[in-house]
């Protein structure tokens, strides 16, 4: 079953774990054809998009497992578009909401230009991303670890002269401490635990540098660099979660892709401002609290800046804002390929 080489179609895809819905639309909002197909039914998928021409439109819901089915679809030279989940939501409200209704939906949506679309990133920066969440992921188990370490220490009274115990003499001294059972296996354990995943961090680390000189973001990271507060990990992260800095029209967009800018409500004349409004990236949020909190620490514009709005606002609302000023820097250096200053459009 081939669709007539002449006749554009538009696909909804309604995409969930284990199955999927698709309605295939003629220009004109005539549903062609409708097929359920099991994910692991990958004859009867395949069997599918073999009968769409090249380029063909096909609209899928923003789903937590998307990755396999972007790369199946331009495997095959189709042109995957993903609905913006919240905007989507807003178009469409219905009280009757089925893997069909919804696979229609996005199909005429497609079909007339109305589907609010979200960012797809390209296969390499999908690579990248995934790289660093699990650096990240591994990151925050060592940190776990080493609590869980102190955490038993402080249960027997031992207190180790040490600044840093997870130093190499303060883990010979944690090996050699007497111990009573379970406590010496529990401290053995841990610290096995601790040197095996700060084996695996160095594995990816240098699986990312290797990255980095290969996809040529050498000189944007480099840029990135200069502002206080970024260091390698945190900039090539912020590159990976922003991908092409040109899909953002302004600082503004890019801020509240980060969900850094404050949510507005308004009643009659009366307009007020809340809590920020925590959508997008939440990973490209993250870094730029993080980047902000030692910027503060280390640079006397951010601080100043910073305990200004302290005095106001509060630690946090403080924090929180110089992340969004970084952010708005970052916007203007990637675009201009200038490095940081301080003032207006650098922080």
């Amino acid at each position: 079953r081939y669709y007539a080489p002449a006749q554009k179609v538009y696909v909804g895809w309604d995409f969930h774990k284990r199955k999927l819905y698709v309605v295939v639309m003629r220009e004109n909002g005539e549903v062609i054809e409708e097929r359920k197909i099991e994910n692991r039914d990958m004859l009867s998928l395949t069997d599918f998009l073999l009968g769409l021409r090249e380029g063909t439109p096909v609209a899928i819901e923003a789903t937590g497992n998307w990755y396999w089915l972007i790369d199946l679809l331009e495997e095959y030279g189709l042109k995957p578009y993903m609905a913006h989940p919240k905007n989507t939501k807003v178009i469409v409200v219905s009280k009757c909401k089925t893997d069909r209704i919804d696979a229609k939906v996005l199909a005429d949506l497609l079909r007339t230009n109305f589907l609010p679309t979200a960012y797809i990133p390209s296969f390499k920066v999908r690579e990248l991303r995934e790289l660093l969440r699990t650096r990240i992921f591994l990151v925050r188990e060592k940190t776990k670890i080493k609590n869980r370490i102190h955490s038993v220490l402080n249960k027997l009274g031992i207190f180790l002269d040490y600044s840093d115990i997870f130093g190499r003499r303060g883990r010979e001294e944690l090996r050699n401490l007497e111990l009573g059972s379970p406590y010496r296996e529990e401290i053995n354990i841990l610290l096995d635990l601790l040197e095996g995943i700060e084996s695996e961090i160095a594995e990816v680390e240098s699986i990312l540098r290797r990255i980095e000189v290969e996809r040529g973001w050498r000189e944007d990271l480099r840029l990135l660099q200069t502002v206080p507060g970024i260091g390698w990990f945190s900039g090539l992260l912020i590159l990976a979660e922003i991908g092409d800095i040109n899909r953002f029209r302004s600082p503004k967009a890019l801020c509240s892709y980060a969900g850094l800018v404050p949510s507005t409500y308004q009643s009659g004349e009366r307009r007020w401002n809340g809590r920020i409004t925590k959508e997008g990236s939440r990973w490209l949020r993250w870094v730029m609290v993080e980047a902000a909190t030692r910027a503060v620490s280390i640079d006397d514009y951010y601080k100043s800046f910073y305990e200004r709005l302290k005095k106001r606002k509060g630690k946090q609302v403080a924090k929180v804002a110089v992340a969004r000023k970084m952010l708005v820097g970052i916007y203007y250096i990637l675009k201009k390929k200038e490095p940081f200053k301080k003032g207006k459009g650098g922080g």
